[in-house]
Order: structure tokens, then C-alpha cells, then sequence
């Protein structure tokens, strides 16, 4: 069996502990006996057809590249088991998902909608919200890529900003959580049907709180939390008529506001970092449903149907807890 771990170029310069990952998970697939190696996904002397899997990981510049990533990741499902499935990419590339899954009742960070080439004032869009401070993000976006903190103070930055933006892609006006500068995120990772009991806080990147690997801590995942993700993530299966076997790995992060609600900040279904470098044996977890997983089990074919989904980590922590059922579902936007 050959399995590809689809990067880009310019990985490497994300930072050690991204590129640990991958190198954890091609040991682990190497102690299973299984080839793993990695390839970017836009080089063109690549050939994907033969690979038996490809698992999306480190392709950190799709963003910059957003229709010729989706068009290369629709020809790889053709010809192979794509990870995370081919419509499930697609879906979540748009943060637009975001509003669907309000839409269907998950506490989604509050966001003001701005599609590409609108006119859109800013300060006409706090005032409206009673907003005293916001982040502006790309539709598709990753990192730190063209989000921008803003106040009251620094309105002509942020409509200039919004303004060079919106001429290449809609942009997400969202309301400020002052909790991410003292509560901080957490990070939940989902890997074939299991949560970690895990999460990673780090404190969000702001204006006057850059991101630094201080930021981030490991700590004991609350049963909330993972009541609050597995909600979401079913929310998820059920909007995209998804069984359990067709997603193989996810990431959760959601922030706490200054009375302890939840909130959902990003659904990770592509390409996100799921801390092996802190918690290894996820690595393994990863391998072991790689080599479970059918050859064909992700073909477009193949997203038929939906079953009753439920996580017997979640039920022993939260006794009473019911886990939703994963059925097709539309939600009006």
C-alpha cells in the first residue's frame, strides 16, 4: 500500500512543529509497514495515480490557489481515496460553511457577510452590530493570511484593508471575543470517530497579542467542550448526508466568551495541524485508520445514505449525553 501526504512547497517554512507532524505520521505508517511518502500537490511531475491514498496535510498556500486546489483535489478522489473526501474539502474551503452551521443552531462567532466585489462600510457595519472590535478574514484564508484586528481607533486602516481585500474574495467582518487575549481557543482534535481528551489553548492572534509558541498549552478537554464539538461535527455530517467512515480526521476550535459560552471559530477539515508533536499517539491513531480504510472508501461514488453515529468517549464523560444522528439535512441559510 502507498500513501501520499499531500504538502506544498513552502511547508517548511511554517515552523518545526507543522513539519513534525507529517514526519510523525510517515513513521507510524512505516512501523505498520506501509510506504508513506510526501508530495507536493501542485507539482506537475507527480503522478497521483499512483498512490492507493492521498491524506491532505501540509498544502498550507491553497488559499493562494483556491480553484486549482479544488480542481487537483476532485481529480485525485477520481483516481484514489482522498482524506478528507473530496465534497467535504470543497465545502469547507468557503468559510461560508460557517454560516450554514448557524444556520442550524451551532454558536457560531457572529459575522457580518461581505461577498467579493461588494461595497462594504465598515464602520457602518460595527455601528449596526454594536461592535466596538472585530477581525476581518478572507472567505479562504489560513493562518494569518489577510486577518486584520480592528478598533474604533483604526477605522481607516480597517476599511482600507477590507476594501483591497474585497476586490480578490469575501471577506467575514466578525465580532472581537475579548476572552481569546486571557481564556484563549482550544484547539479539539477528531480522528476516526474518536475525540481526544486533549485540547490545545492557545491565546488567539490580535493586535497586541501576536502569536508566539509560548502561546499554547495542553490541557484536559472539558466534557462541554466535546459535547459542543461533537454537536458541531454532527451538525456537519448531517448538512453534508456524511456517515462517520467518511470523514477521517477533524479539528474543532472554538473560544469561550467572558460568561463561559461556547463558540465555534473554525471547523478544520483540510489541512489542519493536529499536534502530534504533543500528542504522538494520535500519529498512531491516524496510521492505524489509514490502513482500515477500504481502497475506494472516498470516491464521490461512494456519499450515499447516512447512519446513527455515536462516540463512546463522549457518552463515558458526559453520562446522559446523546450523540445526534448523522441523516441528510438542509438548514435554511
Amino acid at each position: 500500500m502507498s500513501i501520499v501526504l499531500a504538502t506544498c512547497a513552502i511547508a517548511q517554512e511554517y515552523g518545526q512543529a507543522h513539519a513534525l507532524d507529517d514526519r510523525l505520521l510517515l513513521s507510524a505508517l512505516h512501523q505498520r509497514g506501509i510506504e508513506g511518502r510526501v508530495a507536493v500537490w501542485n507539482d506537475a511531475s507527480f503522478d497521483w495515480d499512483r498512490a492507493e491514498q492521498v491524506i491532505i496535510r501540509s498544502t498550507w498556500d491553497y488559499h493562494l490557489h483556491g480553484e486549482q486546489f479544488l480542481a487537483w483535489a476532485e481529480q485525485v478522489a477520481s483516481l484514489c481515496p482522498l482524506w478528507n473526501p473530496w465534497h467535504v474539502v470543497r465545502w469547507n474551503a468557503d468559510k461560508r460553511y460557517l454560516r450554514q452551521l448557524a444556520a442550524c443552531g451551532i454558536a457560531a462567532i457572529p459575522t457580518h457577510w461581505v461577498a467579493q466585489g461588494e461595497t462594504a462600510h465598515l464602520a457602518q457595519i460595527m455601528y449596526e452590530h454594536d461592535w466596538q472590535r472585530v477581525m476581518l478574514k478572507p472567505a479562504m484564508g489560513l493562518n494569518a493570511y489577510g486577518i486584520l484586528e480592528v478598533d474604533l481607533r483604526h477605522l481607516v486602516e480597517g476599511q482600507d484593508h477590507l476594501d483591497a481585500h474585497l476586490r480578490q474574495h469575501g471577506m467575514l467582518v466578525q465580532q472581537f471575543f475579548p476572552s481569546v487575549t486571557h481564556l484563549g481557543e482550544r484547539s479539539l482534535v477528531w480522528i476516526a470517530g474518536i475525540w481526544s481528551t486533549f485540547a490545545l489553548r492557545k491565546r488567539s492572534l490580535t493586535r497586541s497579542n501576536p502569536l508566539t509558541s509560548g502561546d499554547e498549552e495542553l490541557i484536559e478537554a472539558s466534557s462541554s467542550e466535546l459535547q459542543f464539538a461533537q454537536r458541531m461535527l454532527s451538525v456537519t455530517g448531517e448538512l453534508l448526508g456524511l456517515t462517520a467512515e467518511d470523514l477521517l480526521f477533524a479539528r474543532v476550535d472554538v473560544v469561550p466568551d467572558e460568561q463561559g459560552r461556547l463558540w465555534l471559530m473554525e471547523l478544520e477539515l483540510i489541512e489542519p495541524r493536529l499536534y502530534f508533536d504533543q500528542l504522538p499517539h494520535l500519529a498512531d491513531r491516524l496510521a492505524d485508520a489509514l490502513v482500515r480504510r477500504p481502497r475506494n472508501a472516498s470516491r464521490a461514488s461512494s456519499y450515499c445514505g447516512a447512519v446513527s453515529s455515536s462516540l463512546e468517549a463522549i457518552r463515558a464523560s458526559s453520562p446522559g449525553y446523546s450523540v445526534p444522528t448523522w441523516r441528510g439535512r438542509s438548514c435554511t441559510v
